[in-house]
């Protein structure tokens, strides 16, 4: 009897110790799978933080072009149109690397398509508004009529940084759904 006892005793813990390894097994899979969860939304995260960190750099780059050349119409001094080209090209640069970051997304791309006329049109406002103001036979009159048509136009450049920002939110709350 004691034989039978032991072996009873040996079975019970053979069982006792496998389903005390499934239930780590169980444990450290779905813990592993968990992080790689975390891992992924981590790196998605990322991506829309620094797609909207651009966002706001290529509108700021272009809205202090627009305050820049503002000053020299309403002051007549050239120097404020010092740094008119930096704010261009940080505004260029930035939409540059927006182009590259939503390339697999096709609203954020149609968006930057859009911005890129609305820019096209901006710019070319922006360069009459300074011809404008060179010429001194031009009355205020006219140049107020000019910028207020790029204060227009940078309404619409500011629409769709919204629509941008906007969509870069959905995405943030369907990834965080998705982790949830």
């Amino acid at each position: 009897m004691n034989i039978d006892k032991e072996d009873t005793s040996i079975k019970f813990y053979t069982i006792s110790l496998i389903t005390a390894i499934l239930i780590l097994l169980t444990a450290v899979t779905i813990s592993y799978r968990q992080i790689k969860r975390l891992e992924e939304s981590s790196k998605l995260v990322n991506h829309n933080i620094i797609i909207e960190r651009e966002i706001y750099k290529m509108f700021s780059g272009y809205a202090m072009q627009r305050t820049t050349q503002f000053d020299y119409v309403i002051s007549g001094n050239i120097a404020f149109l010092s740094n008119r080209d930096n704010y261009k090209l940080e505004g260029d640069s930035a939409l540059e690397r927006l182009r590259h970051l939503t390339v697999s997304d096709p609203p954020q791309q149609a968006i930057i398509k859009q911005i890129l006329v609305v820019r096209a049109d901006f710019l070319k406002q922006l360069e009459e508004l300074f011809n404008l103001r060179q010429n001194s036979s031009t009355t205020d009159m006219v140049l107020n009529n000019q910028m207020a048509k790029i204060s227009v136009i940078f309404m619409k450049m500011r629409a769709l940084r919204n629509e941008m920002v906007s969509n870069v939110e959905k995405a943030f709350n369907k990834n965080n759904n998705l982790y949830s």
